[in-house]
């Protein structure tokens, strides 16, 4: 039986590439330093830049320890980073600026839609499966990643997000995956999540009770042994699901 299909994110249904990751990290630069300026704190424009990128190192080594942080969070731990006249506490009104500023560029540097994106959610939605999104978020919040899927006409598909920088939590953790099923209201015997990362998707969906499907991208990818289904385009995904359904043979 097959009731529910989760997804994750990034490189699966939506991707950057260098030039929206670029412009990402100019945006956010430029606004952060703006703001700060707006608040009465002129910080050179390299001095934001410089604590970005140290911000950057130190959340890899948070991410990578399986915890997450608000877009907030990541605002002060920036800050802690800047050279600079700061007070201990900034003003709430700065600290709200802050991390608007923060959270915007993706809706401005759009991401683009991963090939099959649409018509996978469309497919599976039409027959009738719970679908929901469950998302690594990086720099980039749950509060404006949203407003970018609904932008791309793939958040009309999905019936639940679970986004880690909301819950303190980053995938391979199967408390995301338990709570995403919990929303959409379906047992993990009954449900199977794709993904494009071994870790992360693959045996953090199988930690969670899930079927697993790895959506790997060319022979170079790593591959995930213990997948229940490997594809290599999101356009096959319909006939592996059909598949994991009992519906037809593989």
């Amino acid at each position: 039986m097959l009731a529910a299909v989760t997804f994750d994110c990034w490189q699966t249904l939506i991707a950057d590439d260098e030039a929206t990751e670029g412009a990402a990290r100019r945006l956010r630069i430029a606004g952060c330093r703006a703001a700060l300026e707006r608040g009465g704190f002129p910080v050179p424009a390299a001095a934001v830049a410089a604590a970005y990128d140290a911000a950057g190192e130190a959340l890899a080594s948070l991410w990578a320890s399986g915890r997450d942080v608000s877009t907030e969070g990541q605002v002060r731990l920036l800050l802690t980073h800047l050279e600079g006249p700061l007070p201990a506490e900034l003003p709430a009104r700065l600290l709200l600026d802050l991390t608007a500023a923060y959270a915007a560029p993706v809706l401005e540097a759009l991401p683009l839609p991963c090939d099959g994106a649409a018509e996978a959610l469309s497919w599976a939605a039409a027959r009738g499966l719970r679908l929901g999104l469950i998302c690594n978020t990086g720099r980039t919040p749950g509060r404006t990643l949203r407003p970018a899927l609904a932008r791309r006409h793939l958040l009309r598909y999905l019936h639940a997000c679970t986004f880690s920088d909301e819950h303190g939590l980053r995938k391979p953790d199967p408390r995301l995956f338990r709570a995403t099923l919990a929303a959409l209201g379906v047992g993990p015997e009954a449900s199977v999540h794709v993904g494009d990362d071994p870790v992360a998707d693959v045996a953090g969906a199988k930690r969670a009770g899930l079927r697993a499907v790895h959506l790997r991208r060319g022979a170079g990818a790593p591959a995930a042994a213990d997948a229940d289904a490997t594809i290599g385009s999101l356009r096959d995904l319909p006939t592996v699901l059909t598949v994991l359904a009992g519906e037809a043979s593989p």
